[in-house]
């Protein structure tokens, strides 16, 4: 087997690529962990993980995925699928990669994280509820 010398014109889609998403902290504890629960599962499904999770009652929850390459439009579009989600809404993405990530949490801002996206979901109005 001989190995090209150079990249492919289309090198980036080797590259796994992180995307952070952003859940407002309005959302009651019972919700996020169901719906934490179901993005778990879904990843699994399709080779990719959670790598971090930032909690914070003032700037809700901040959730770093990290996805096989090419799998960014496919994990886009199956976020609506879940159970959980209302909306999904692209951000855009400041120069540090943390377009809403609080400036007051800069070590975590400087972390190896560098997401390619960031995500603002919104999920269901539920009551307290318990575990489904």
């Amino acid at each position: 087997m001989t190995l090209p010398n150079r990249a492919p014109e289309n090198s980036e889609s080797f590259v796994e690529e992180r995307v952070v998403l952003v859940v407002p902290a309005s959302v009651n504890t019972p919700q996020l962990f169901r719906f934490l629960y179901q993005l778990d599962q879904n990843l699994r499904d399709n080779h990719a993980s959670i790598v971090n999770t930032f909690c914070s009652w003032d700037w809700g929850t901040f959730i770093t995925v990290q996805l096989p390459p090419n799998e960014l439009f496919n994990f886009l579009g199956n976020l609506g699928n879940i159970p959980e989600v209302e909306e999904v809404e692209e951000e855009p993405l400041a120069r540090d990669g943390f377009s809403s990530f609080p400036k007051k949490f800069g070590a975590l801002r400087k972390s190896s994280l560098n997401p390619s996206k960031s995500v603002r979901l919104t999920l269901k109005e539920t009551d307290t509820g318990e575990w489904n």
